[in-house]
């Protein structure tokens, strides 16, 4: 196999560099002066549902403690970043993906509104939120009793049986709570 195109990392350069398609190098190993390529390890983010992991490494120069995204590194190396952008996004959402083709610079809004476009973020809801004192059953029979009822003050008789406040049984007799639920 020949040898990899490789770059250093801008602000280490006499201790990592990176292929274009992702792979770490120690320019230095353990101070032998070998070229030796960094083993990666997978850290599953359990905020998002995709089925990949962000790649890291342990570049004892860049920080000591905690591994580094290899696809920062690549992008350091390998993506102009002509207006300072600080995030690296995976254009087609596969964390695993860390060629310099997939990834581009951005602002957290934009990597925001690419997570929520493509489905990557994981917002939990309902009661699998880690908050939810109320299941979906107990949602469905409040709002039968604010029909049936049909008066306004009943909420706060609500909110002490089922132990919320009034303003959640008003978010959910307005739809802002809960929503999801038929």
């Amino acid at each position: 196999m020949s040898d990899p195109i490789v770059r250093p990392v801008p602000g280490f350069e006499p201790f990592y560099a990176v292929s274009e398609d992702g792979r770490v190098f120690s320019l230095n190993y353990r101070r032998t002066g070998k070229m030796v390529e960094l083993a990666q390890a997978s850290l599953h983010d359990l905020r998002r549902t995709s089925e990949t992991f962000y790649r890291r490494v342990k570049a004892y120069h860049i920080n000591p403690k905690t591994p580094t995204p290899v696809h920062r590194l690549v992008a350091l190396a390998w993506v102009p970043n002509p207006f300072g952008l600080p995030q690296v996004n995976h254009i087609d959402g596969d964390k695993g993906n860390n060629h310099a083709s997939n990834l581009e610079w951005v602002d957290n809004s934009r990597n925001q509104k690419h997570a929520h476009k493509h489905g990557l973020h994981a917002y939990p809801k309902g009661e699998d939120h880690h908050m939810a004192i109320l299941t979906e059953d107990q949602v469905r029979e409040i709002r039968a009793e604010l029909q049936a009822d049909g008066s306004r003050g009943q909420g706060l008789a609500l909110a002490h049986r089922y132990g919320v406040s009034a303003s959640c049984i008003s978010d959910i007799r307005r739809g802002r709570a809960w929503g999801h639920v038929a």
